[in-house]
């Protein structure tokens, strides 16, 4: 997160239904507070941009879901809005991505565009 916020890294696209499972996971595992906390970063990073999936992307994600075995929804649905947007690069240490030709995926803080 320090890469991004110190511009090192590209703009990074956090879509609303990835954040809710983020933070869902953070209240659980540690405190109410902390998922606060993480929220109101990612809100006021200049270098993150919260994004809503279209209805586009719910219905390409829906259909992606249904085709994929044992791919969650929300990563369908990031994988549709990346198609339809034409992103490439993915920073996650959920393997599910791999399985995309059109995706991919980075698990360490590296800008693929130098």
């Amino acid at each position: 997160m320090d890469a991004v916020d110190q511009g090192d890294l590209p703009l990074v696209h956090v879509l609303s239904q990835n954040l809710m499972e983020a933070l869902a996971s953070i209240q659980k595992n540690t405190t109410w507070g902390r998922a606060v906390e993480t929220f109101q970063y990612l809100e006021d990073s200049k270098n993150i941009e919260l994004v809503h999936p279209t209805e586009s992307d719910q219905a390409d994600g829906q259909v992606i879901f249904l085709r994929e075995r044992n791919l969650e929804l929300a990563d369908a649905v990031t994988a549709a809005y990346m198609n339809r947007v034409g992103i490439e690069y993915v920073y996650s240490f959920d393997d599910d991505f791999d399985r995309f030709d059109t995706i991919t995926r980075l698990s360490t803080a590296d800008n693929p565009y130098t």
